[in-house]
């Protein structure tokens, strides 16, 4: 459950980030359509979600590795 709870973080995050930079480079002459526009959203957030997947499982091996015990190396 806590790591569907931290996917579902990320893509909310993704989501998030995903539509401030559509919303900063949106100023276009052609009007596009809400699925388009979604279409768009989560292409920019996909590479942003699969960087913070990447970061998160770097970040869980190394608290692995931490928290072994001195014998145990």
């Amino acid at each position: 459950m806590k790591t569907f709870r931290t996917v579902l973080l990320f893509a909310v995050l993704s989501l998030g980030v995903g539509y401030g930079i559509y919303s900063v480079n949106s100023e276009t002459i052609v009007h596009h359509s809400k699925a388009d526009e979604l279409g768009e959203i989560a292409f920019m957030a996909l590479p942003v979600f699969l960087l913070l997947l990447f970061l998160n499982g770097v970040a869980r091996m190394l608290k692995r590795k931490s928290n072994k015990k001195p014998s145990e190396q």
